[in-house]
């Protein structure tokens, strides 16, 4: 029988397969497979080289298309036709926009890839599965921005740096963990994903950046580690749906308009550890109806619970109390009542 080498198409287990049939049963995982196309996947898998003297190695498909463009072990550009992608051997980094707004549907980065470059997945609606192994260390920015199909991810151990956007209006993330070995994660990183419900943060981030969670309206809660000390500017502004906050031992300042328009938010306890509130911090939380401060010297921005404020007859502003018949005037920072009817 005229037995040749095949590449499962489920679980990409390497076959030795009988090329006279038409179909099989991969040894591996157990699924029923077209040997034809097995044999196709393990010719794809398995690129032949041409160097270009000016160093570019293109990776040969059946001796027809170039399906990837590789340089020096950065693969800069995927072009060939099939939605379900396996990034060959030897690539240690998925450059600039190697994917952006391609119709794929499923990629398996290869072992020994370290860096997923910045916009390598950008657009890809139609992106389901992503499978990033253990030897990825960094994920740059708008990587996986405006993946609107892609409904769940799982990040290795290994990685310790996510940049900006991003997962950045990925609207079908329903969840997604955050590992330990994440140090840093950029500007709006997470923002826009309208149907994350849940989401667990590295133990080792000291910052939750600007716009990390804006727009998340289904995030119903939030528990910041003891290893946060700034949560920036905007940081979880719009999320409707967040009805607990649980702050970390660690946090020292809440920035601006960090918890703005968090309209189910009730109650909030604000550790001993802060010492600034910025403007605005929870501005438009019209459910909070509880506020615990440990430290009775914390920094409070104008604006900060305006409408907590407000709805107990203190002025919006400071939350200081009013004063005066004719002229009523805030006694702490002597705004006109007037001003806020």
């Amino acid at each position: 029988m005229p037995f040749v080498q095949a590449k499962c198409p489920e679980c990409g287990g390497m076959l030795a397969v009988d090329g006279d049939k038409s179909a099989a049963i991969c040894q591996y995982c157990g699924n029923a497979f077209i040997v034809e196309d097995a044999v196709n996947n393990f010719i794809t898998y398995s690129t032949t080289n041409h160097i270009y003297s000016d160093g570019t190695i293109v990776n040969i498909y059946e001796g027809k298309n170039n399906d990837f463009i590789i340089n020096g072990g950065v693969l800069k550009k995927y072009q060939g036709a099939s939605v379900e992608v396996v990034v060959p051997n030897g690539v240690v980094e998925l450059g600039q926009n190697c994917f952006k707004d391609l119709k794929i549907k499923s990629v398996v980065i290869s072992d020994g890839v370290k860096v997923i470059g910045d916009s390598a997945f950008n657009n890809c609606v139609d992106l389901l599965s992503v499978t990033i192994p253990a030897s990825v260390t960094t994920i740059g920015s708008y990587v996986f921005g405006g993946c609107v199909s892609l409904s769940s991810i799982s990040i290795p151990n290994s990685v310790t740096s996510i940049g900006r956007n991003a997962f950045g209006g990925c609207e079908s993330l329903t969840s997604i963990t955050i590992p330990d070995s994440v140090t840093s994660i950029g500007i709006a990183a997470i923002n826009s994903c309208v149907n994350l419900r849940s989401i667990k943060l590295s133990n080792r981030l000291s910052t939750i950046s600007n716009s990390m969670f804006l727009g998340c309206s289904n995030l119903e809660m939030i528990i910041i580690p003891d290893s946060v000390t700034v949560i920036e500017d905007e940081a979880f502004r719009r999320c409707v749906k967040l009805s607990s906050v649980v702050f970390g031992s660690g946090v020292k300042i809440i920035g601006y308009a960090a918890f703005n328009g968090c309209t189910s938010l009730a109650s909030i306890t604000i550790p001993g550890n802060v010492q600034k509130i910025g403007m605005s911090a929870f501005y438009g939380c019209t459910s909070l109806s509880s506020i615990t401060m440990i430290n009775n010297r914390i920094v409070l921005g104008s604006d900060a619970f305006y409408d907590y404020w407000r709805m107990r007859g203190l002025c919006p502003r400071c939350g200081g109390k009013y004063k005066g018949l004719l002229v009523v005037k805030c006694s702490k920072c002597g705004w006109d009542k007037s001003c806020f009817v």
